[in-house]
């Protein structure tokens, strides 16, 4: 029986999405838990589960590799084949029996470079001919997935060339990493490893780099030596009680000023002083002054967090809630299967701008939650671009974007319960601060200056700042 048009997506849920979305009829599923959907419109979707494919091992590709020391290092064969992988052979089965029997398949996998490949991939690998599409989706609502479908016809040619560019650039990273790891691996093995001892001698493209890190830290570590440094505070009194609320509202009469080297910026070498003469001087002539405090004013404003990607709700949730990275993520993937959030696995750090429609009903959602009673802005503001909340046109599209809760029920986030709630509450605050006016303050900046004392002839500046709240911003979605 010949297939109209087969969909392949990367992950189940995405191709039930999509199947609910073209009308699904029937549904077969086999005995590798593998599954497609009968659709109407002469659709059948399936799916894969990340890579069906793996790469060769050395000696698989041939017997001259098998052995691990010159001349057979390095390894670099023009290709590097690929086979079934272990557990994963009846998935691959099914798979390449539809393609087989498919009139035109649609790469519907996610749109990155390892989305592009897995699909990229299979069709090399099962020799398909049929026509191609690429439907550019990376979300599971009815409403971005017709859009896709819309875009996959009038911009098929576009973004089937941007389609084959991701997939081969990913191809050649997998070249390198392989080629990179398996010779460097056997070179350090058979020529590094100590007399008379066993075991594999790992290289990896990070893995190795990230051992060196460890390793320059580590090193720092054992040869530090402690040197002594000074600090100068200088207690300034003040003529009158009228000069200490000019100065600051609240200050006290005496204040006490610090000099700091290097101002605020640079190491923390930079920034102290191990000259003990040079003290001395900054001390003798901080005694000695008398005169008029340099007083300045200004305006402070502190940005939201930036929106979440997986890693650094990691560490926000860690730092909250004592959770490990591994309980982080199930909670997150337990609350995106529950249409609650967005794909958890992302690395980006910007929502999408075609979600700014939706924004108002997303808030509005979350202002039903008791917790967050109070937290919504009156009037949300969208920030578009570089460092900003939202991604813009000209930044292009990813295959997944920052966390974002979803448009859901008040009944279904009233059920949320235990560290569901935490977490779901953790990303919800996220996203209404990036919605929510800067944190602001107003500095009173007092200072004096010294005469040039320090043997550099570098100015001397002896200072305190003092912040008071004047717009609470983006803290409102913060107990």
């Amino acid at each position: 029986m010949r297939i109209p048009r087969l969909f392949l997506t990367e992950k189940p849920d995405m191709a039930r999405a999509l199947a609910a979305v073209l009308g699904q009829i029937e549904e077969h599923r086999d005995k590798s838990s593998a599954s497609y959907m009968i659709c109407q419109g002469g659709n059948w979707v399936t799916h894969a589960r990340g890579h069906l494919l793996e790469v060769l091992d050395p000696e698989e590709i041939d017997p001259a590799y098998e052995e691990w020391a010159s001349p057979a290092i390095p390894i670099i064969p023009e290709t590097i084949p690929k086979k079934a992988q272990k557990g994963k052979e009846g998935h691959l089965s099914m798979v390449g029996d539809l393609m087989r029997r498919a009139d035109s398949i649609v790469i519907a996998t996610d749109i990155d470079r390892e989305g592009s490949l897995i699909a990229r991939e299979l069709i090399e690998y099962f020799d398909i001919r049929a026509p191609l599409y690429r439907l550019p989706l990376n979300k599971r609502e009815e409403s971005d997935i017709r859009d896709a479908l819309d875009r996959m016809e009038k911009e098929r040619d576009q973004l089937l060339m941007t389609d084959y560019a991701l997939a081969r650039e990913a191809e050649l990273r997998s070249y390198i990493d392989w080629v990179e790891g398996m010779s460097y691996t056997r070179a350090c093995t058979a020529h590094l490893n100590p007399p008379d001892t066993r075991g594999v001698l790992h290289f990896g493209g990070v893995q190795t780099r990230l051992v060196a890190l460890v390793c320059a830290r580590e090193r720092a570590i054992r040869e530090f030596r402690p040197r002594d440094h000074y600090h100068i505070r200088a207690e300034i009194s003040l003529a009158g009680p009228e000069s200490a609320t000019d100065c600051a509202s609240g200050a006290a009469q005496t204040l006490q000023l610090r000099y700091q080297p290097g101002g605020k910026i640079g190491t923390h070498e930079d920034r102290r002083l191990y000259d003990r003469e040079d003290a001395e001087k900054i001390r003798t002539a901080a005694e000695r002054w008398a005169g008029a405090l340099k007083i300045t004013r200004s305006v402070s404003a502190k940005s939201a967090p930036r929106p979440y990607n997986l890693s650094t709700l990691q560490s926000d949730a860690g730092r909250r809630h004592g959770w490990s990275p591994s309980t982080s993520l199930d909670l997150v993937q337990s609350l995106y299967e529950k249409g609650l959030l967005s794909y958890p696995r992302s690395s980006r750090q910007y929502y999408p701008s075609s979600m700014i429609p939706k924004m108002g009903r997303i808030l509005d959602a979350l202002g039903t939650m008791k917790e967050l009673k109070g937290a919504i802005p009156d009037r949300p503001l969208v920030r578009q671009g570089r460092n900003l909340a939202y991604d813009t046109e000209e930044m292009g599209a990813a295959a997944h974007d920052a966390l974002q809760p979803l448009a859901a029920s008040p009944a279904a986030l009233a059920a949320l319960d235990g560290d569901e709630r935490l977490m779901f509450l953790l990303v919800a605050r996220n996203f209404i601060a990036n919605h929510c006016a800067d944190l602001k303050f107003d500095v009173t900046r007092i200072a004096i200056d010294l005469p040039p004392v320090l043997k550099s002839h570098d100015p001397v500046t002896l200072s305190a700042e003092y912040r008071q709240l004047s717009q609470p911003g983006w803290k409102q979605a913060y107990p």
